[in-house]
């Protein structure tokens, strides 16, 4: 497993595995729910992505964006296909000294304005 499979991985598992919390969320689709690891980590690097770009703090919003790039695809694959596009174009971003596809950072970013509980 590569670096950027290890971290789509994490993405999808934490995604799937996180404690909700009343106030704004947003559902998150079957294909985000096949994996289980560690919400607190990947709520910490999304809310890292949200201290740059905090005009993107928003459950819906951020859905909508990571949707409408995935074109319709509703697996890990699709969004592996996403991501290695975002990095062949440079579509990136750094949160804490990592590079990430915007549709990674943008996920994790989800993960922590979706109401994550963190212990």
């Amino acid at each position: 497993m590569n670096r950027r499979e290890f971290l789509l991985s994490t993405l999808i598992a934490s995604l799937a595995a996180c404690s909700w919390t009343p106030g704004e969320s947003v559902a998150l689709p079957n294909w985000l729910k096949q994996l289980a690891l560690d919400p607190v980590a990947a709520a910490a690097i999304g809310d890292a992505y949200l201290a740059e770009h905090p005009k993107e703090r928003n459950p819906r919003g951020l859905m909508r964006a990571i949707e409408q790039v995935m074109g319709g695809g509703d697996s890990f694959a699709t969004l592996d296909q996403v991501v290695r596009a975002e990095y062949v174009r440079g579509d990136c971003v750094q949160v804490k000294r990592w590079i990430l596809s915007r549709t990674e950072a943008r996920l994790y970013a989800l993960f922590a304005v979706n109401g994550v509980v963190r212990h």
